[in-house]
């Protein structure tokens, strides 16, 4: 929500994190993950974690203007890293990943490695 007045003009509703959204016999869980943008979302179906550019395979997306690279790891660290090791992460570039490999390897891993 943090974003959608920066990049809408209008919408019908806007989703927080609390937001859970059933779709057939799937539930897709909203995540905030500020950082990247102030309003960044990580959407989670099931054992998959949709991340745009908050993570990336090996690393997170470029910086941009509105970026908070404290505050993105701390969305790393405190949100995503306490998912199931086998979750699937699917970043908004490269290629799939999953939170066990990026624990094990990434850098942006090293302060909260279990």
């Amino acid at each position: 929500m943090a974003d959608a007045k920066q990049f809408l003009r209008s919408a019908e509703r806007y989703r927080s994190e609390a937001t859970k959204l059933e779709l057939g016999e799937f539930t897709l869980h909203v995540i905030h993950t500020p950082g990247h943008t102030p309003g960044s979302l990580s959407f989670l179906v099931g054992n998959h974690l949709f991340t745009g550019d908050t993570l990336l395979a090996g690393g997170i997306g470029r910086e941009m203007p509105e970026t908070d690279l404290r505050q993105q790891l701390i969305s790393i660290g405190g949100k995503l890293a306490g998912l199931p090791l086998t979750t699937a992460i699917y970043p908004g570039h490269g290629p799939v990943t999953s939170l066990e490999n990026e624990l094990r390897t990434s850098p942006v891993f090293q302060s909260v490695r279990r």
